[in-house]
């Protein structure tokens, strides 16, 4: 089956107008939208500086060396510390983002070690029971309950180059589910991340099936979270209704 991969700028648009009006419904950045082939970074509106931890970063100073390869910048950091603003733990080459003080052009109010972000971040959840087709049914017997009830591995994967994707997908089967007597949840499917202004945003997307049956992923609105806590083996993003909790997968 040949598979057809359309461009993600209808995405990027849609941070941008999220970016200059971002009270509007997120439905509506996105049908905004328009396709490209191109994807630019950072951001519009990002005012985040990006570029690779050099020697000499301590727990009081980050040395930033800028993606146009100019004069390493050193940042002062010491009140991003103790306000737990510096998220992961930069090493010597790798890739960083700094949000700068409004009042101070050397002094860090945020770090993000984008490096400590990839890989595979996970959760696990409990199905729940499905309400009984028969009015007054028995309980289920607890050796039914241990068979039924088991925990699922869902989260994320973030990759190189902002790609990213959803784990746990994979164990969703509406034709099966209906059977079953445990309901278990449907995670959003997530295509793109990127960061913005310190923020981490994931690009949600949907699949349909185009005129010859092959599969069309289209946009399906951002999720935009804070990230509360990067640590090497776990992650907490602090979402617009929820806080998530994720361990490392290796």
């Amino acid at each position: 089956m040949r598979i057809k991969h359309y461009s993600t700028l209808f995405f990027i648009s849609a941070l941008l107008i999220f970016a200059s009006c971002h009270r509007q419904n997120q439905s509506e950045l996105l049908s905004n939208a328009s396709p490209s082939d191109s994807t630019s970074f950072p951001l519009p509106g990002d005012s985040t500086i990006y570029g690779l931890a050099c020697e000499g970063c301590t727990d009081s100073v980050v040395i930033l060396l800028p993606e146009d390869y100019s004069d390493p910048i050193q940042f002062n950091i010491i009140e991003a510390m103790k306000r737990h603003r510096v998220t992961g733990h930069p090493k010597v080459g790798d890739r960083i983002a700094v949000i700068v003080s409004s009042t101070d052009s050397l002094t860090a109010e945020r770090v993000i070690c984008i490096d400590d972000l990839y890989g595979q971040w996970c959760y696990k959840l409990m199905p729940e029971l499905e309400a009984p087709s028969v009015p007054d049914a028995a309980p289920l017997p607890d050796s039914v309950l241990n068979k039924i009830m088991v925990e699922r591995e869902y989260g994320i994967s973030l990759h190189r180059g902002w790609g990213a994707a959803t784990i746990g997908n994979s164990y969703r089967n509406a034709s099966i589910d209906q059977e079953e007597l445990v309901r278990y949840p449907t995670v959003p499917y997530y295509s793109r991340w990127y960061l913005w202004n310190g923020q981490l945003l994931l690009v949600k997307a949907k699949m349909k099936m185009d005129g010859e049956n092959n599969p069309v992923f289209l946009s399906d609105g951002i999720d935009t979270c804070n990230i509360e806590l990067l640590g090497p083996d776990s992650l907490v993003l602090q979402f617009t209704d929820h806080q998530q909790s994720y361990y490392r997968k290796p």
